[in-house]
């Protein structure tokens, strides 16, 4: 699994990008017209540079603009804000979106992402409702309804109903075999991953040998679904799924090493219980050093593609956390 965790940084490319040289961001920007800001603060933010980005749609909004690159900063700052994972705010600007710039060229995505962000800030139903008030599917382009198509899959995965999840995930792929939308089949595959590690983290360590053998079968069961989904997300190369997903599979790990410390201990002599312990003991930490491979990977592909975001700095701090915690060893076990 370590070599499929340090591919990711060959797996995933630069993203895609408007143009190849940015101009310098150092608070002063000179010789570009507001439009030409929009565009090169979107391309950083493809980059993972966020701040930067920012500085450039503050500059483009000081000038006088037309409704429509009015409507395309207002745009670019949720898509920022959403990078960030600040979820409410950046629905908040995709409502003023849809309030006050209706019938712009942006108005229907920005639809779509208010019900989107209703789905990530924890209401699924209330995310499905939106997608569904988009209106009939038929009717848009291609790459939208491979969107809806995606998003319903995810939520519905989402509000508990994971058998029609998965068939409208099937769905999903057929309609975006052509790779229109790759950021949101990696958001769909992390999104099953999520699903089945939910379920089998949610599966306690306690009963007899037997009962517990079976337990943690179906615990490395779910991980490898959810190892195998995983992998579809890496080779999709859309960094910021690859992140969550390395992420999410890291805790994982380190919760079943958590668990398996806080299980019953049987019912054995003290020299016996010694001998279990220390068994235990290097058993927890391979486990934990699997999950440091995983936010190793993520480490190496951030590194790699000069990416940042929270979701970087999250892993850095677990990593972190955990290499602290192995060093430490058992002394209080």
């Amino acid at each position: 699994m370590r070599s499929l965790l340090l591919a990711a940084a060959l797996l995933v490319g630069s993203p895609a990008l408007a143009e190849d040289v940015l101009v310098p961001v150092d608070g002063v920007t000179t010789g570009l017209d507001a439009e030409a800001l929009i565009w090169d603060a979107a391309a950083r933010m493809k980059r993972g540079d966020l701040d930067g980005a920012d500085i450039l749609l503050d500059e483009a909004e000081r000038a006088d603009l037309p409704d429509n690159l009015a409507t395309e900063v207002v745009y670019q700052r949720a898509n920022v804000r959403a990078l960030d994972r600040d979820y409410a705010a950046a629905r908040d600007l995709f409502q003023e979106i849809v309030d006050d710039h209706g019938g712009s060229h942006r108005e229907l995505d920005a639809r779509f992402r208010v019900a989107e962000l209703t789905g990530v800030l924890g209401d699924p139903e209330g995310a499905l409702d939106g997608l569904k008030a988009l209106g009939n599917p038929k009717h848009m382009e291609a790459a939208d309804r491979a969107k809806i198509a995606f998003n319903q899959a995810i939520f519905t995965l989402e509000s508990g109903r994971s058998g029609k999840g998965r068939r409208l995930l099937k769905k999903a792929l057929k309609r975006n075999e052509s790779g229109l939308v790759g950021y949101y089949e990696a958001k769909a595959w992390v999104a099953l991953s999520d699903e089945a590690l939910d379920r089998i983290d949610a599966m306690a360590l306690r009963g007899g040998r037997k009962k517990l053998t079976k337990t943690l079968i179906k615990r490395r069961e779910g991980m490898m679904q959810a190892e195998r989904a995983l992998a579809q997300t890496i080779q999709l190369q859309e960094p910021e799924w690859v992140l969550a997903g390395l992420l999410r599979m890291s805790e994982s790990y380190e919760d079943l090493g958590n668990d398996l410390l806080a299980a019953e201990e049987p019912d054995l002599t003290p020299a016996q219980l010694d001998i279990y312990r220390d068994e235990l003991h290097q058993q927890v930490e391979q486990i934990w050093l699997k999950s440091l491979t995983y936010l190793d990977g993520g480490v190496e592909v951030a590194e790699r593609l000069n990416w940042d975001s929270a979701r970087v700095e999250e892993l850095q701090s677990r990593r972190d956390a955990l290499m602290q915690r192995i060093e430490a060893g058992f002394q209080a076990g």
